[in-house]
């Protein structure tokens, strides 16, 4: 795959408008059965863009490099992403309906004080169907279901099995910072073992 980031960070430059703002499609990546597209990319490093360009809004090389680097690493996380989902759904899991439902109506509680019409507006201005959206929840629970199994109870093993404490909520610094490092070396190792049995091709 590093062969391919690196001819798809020149595919960025050319022909995406990194700072120009124009606008081309088509297919970043194929993970197995499942495409990432362009669009799917800029949108996952939209938020990282919009600091990039508030930081450097006279420096456009610096601002160049920042956004490439925000999109290899949102192409990176959208890979892992269709892998995770992938591999929930190739052990026979499901996330019930009743799930996503909770989920949505939190989020309509807790960032439009539970008015579904302003979530309705805050779609329709973001160009999102409510199906995409609710999609888009439910492999939000996905991920963060399979990351728990496979990322944070892995740590918490680990570090039982090294006879150090867990923090949870607390702990001394030192604690904490040995638990989100067998947290990172987890993540690493659970999802190169993903890659590893995956078709993954990246297209510029």
């Amino acid at each position: 795959m590093g062969k391919h980031f690196l001819l798809i960070l020149g595919w960025f430059v050319l022909n995406s408008g990194l700072l120009s703002g124009q606008v081309v499609d088509g297919i970043a990546a194929v993970v197995n059965d499942d495409v990432i597209t362009f669009s799917d990319v800029r949108k996952n490093a939209d938020s990282a863009e919009r600091g990039l360009r508030e930081k450097y809004p006279a420096d456009k090389g610096k601002l160049l490099e920042g956004v490439k680097a925000a999109r290899i690493k949102a192409l990176n996380d959208l890979i892992d992403r269709r892998l995770i989902i992938q591999e929930f759904k190739k052990n026979g899991f499901s996330v019930p309906e009743s799930v996503v439902n909770e989920r949505i109506n939190r989020i309509v509680q807790d960032q439009f004080k539970g008015n579904w019409d302003e979530l309705t507006k805050a779609l329709k201005a973001q160009g999102v169907l409510y199906e995409e959206f609710r999609i888009d929840i439910k492999e939000n629970t996905i991920v963060q279901a399979m990351r728990q199994k496979n990322v944070d109870m892995a740590a918490r093993d680990e570090l039982k099995a090294l006879h150090l404490p867990i923090p949870i909520t607390d702990g001394t610094p030192e604690q904490q910072e040995a638990y989100s490092k067998a947290k990172e070396r987890k993540r690493l190792e659970w999802t190169a073992g993903l890659r590893t049995s995956a078709y993954i091709k990246a297209f510029f």
